[in-house]
């Protein structure tokens, strides 16, 4: 169990935003319309990754490694893909059932791109700078969002995230200005990619992930009001019967969704009360306990005063539709009309 100390020292190592909220750019180099992807900003990309790398520490996994060089490229044209194709303003948006699997009718599909695309996590959405919300279209912003992954009915983006055996993944990000207002809309586009081994090969395996996990965890990093929790057993635990949960003595309803992570089963719930801090957990499978363990939501003070502003300067599996999501912050504010409606974020299905 990690303490609250320990927990909020490693979310503001890795979890807080370090290279500023602004909507990164594409790079000079960047010219969407010839297929051209630019790169991300290293700021950026060190953000994502370390996100990634948070929650997999949280659980207890290895912090894998980032892209080769060769999946890298892929990962950035797949970004580049997807943000062309699913963005509904965009010049060369296409309607599909299955935005993993129907990549031959996208822009910019490379071999590289759509392999990553059908078994990676891959989003789509706008923003528009300066903005008084504390939120854009950032690669960090976005990986928050798929461990959260409300949009997935089996949280498969969060599976992808926690799968032990990925020993690789890769982050693409790409923006650049379009749209009917240039001068102030972006579209942006991106794909996470994974590279894994399989289950038996895999070493040091745990008995159980959970998300969100035994001991602290920061309040701003699981919405306990609109967040399922997940619960991942090796298969071979589970042959013979599911899990049960229990929290704070209460049975819970507990649903096995598909896997995607080999030789793990997967299931997620949701407890009756969403309003403690402090929830008393008890993992059963066919009536004998594999975990008993509390997890404690917690408020981490930042370590130093963090700036707003950044650089604007460039540096699952598949359900049967893509989401339109109105992604609302509360500001603490009043705000006019005109600027509540900006903000869409489309993220297409694991």
């Amino acid at each position: 169990m990690s303490s609250k100390a320990t927990v909020c020292s490693l979310y503001n190592d890795l979890y807080v935003e370090k290279a500023g909220l602004s909507v990164p750019l594409m790079s000079e180099e960047a010219a969407p319309d010839q297929c051209a992807t630019g790169a991300l900003t290293e700021a950026h990309y060190t953000d994502a990754f370390n996100r990634i790398s948070f929650a997999r520490q949280l659980v207890g996994l290895s912090i894998p490694d980032k892209a080769d060089e060769q999946l890298d490229k892929a990962t950035q044209q797949c970004a580049l893909m997807v943000g062309r194709s699913l963005n509904r303003d965009s010049k060369a948006f296409v309607d599909v059932q299955n935005a993993h699997s129907e990549t031959d009718k996208f822009a910019c599909n490379t071999q590289g791109a759509k392999d990553v695309a059908r078994s990676g996590n891959i989003y789509a959405g706008q923003s528009i700078p300066d903005l008084a919300y504390n939120w854009r279209t950032t690669p960090s912003f976005i990986v928050h969002s798929l461990l959260v992954d409300t949009a997935s009915s089996k949280v498969g983006h969060r599976q992808n995230i926690l799968c032990p055996q990925n020993t690789m993944i890769g982050v693409g990000h790409v923006c650049w200005k379009g749209g009917s207002d240039e001068e102030n809309r972006f579209f942006c586009g991106g794909c996470h990619s994974f590279e894994s081994l399989s289950s038996a090969l895999a070493l040091d395996l745990p008995k159980m992930i959970m998300w969100p996990p035994s001991g602290a965890i920061p309040d701003a990093v699981f919405p306990r009001s609109i967040t399922y929790w997940s619960l991942a057993l090796p298969q071979v635990t589970t042959l013979t019967a599911d899990a049960s949960v229990t929290i704070n003595g209460n049975a819970v309803r507990v649903q096995k969704v598909d896997t995607l992570c080999d030789g793990w089963s997967m299931f997620r719930f949701r407890p009756l009360d969403s309003d403690p801090t402090v929830y008393n957990v008890v993992v059963s499978v066919g009536g004998v306990t594999v975990s008993q363990h509390q997890t404690e939501f917690v408020e981490c003070a930042p370590a130093s005063p963090t700036s707003t502003s950044g650089p604007t300067n460039n540096n699952n599996n598949n359900n049967n539709n893509n989401i339109d999501m109105n992604l609302h912050v509360d500001c603490g504010r009043q705000l006019t009309s005109w600027l509540v409606l900006l903000i869409i974020v489309v993220i297409a299905l694991v």
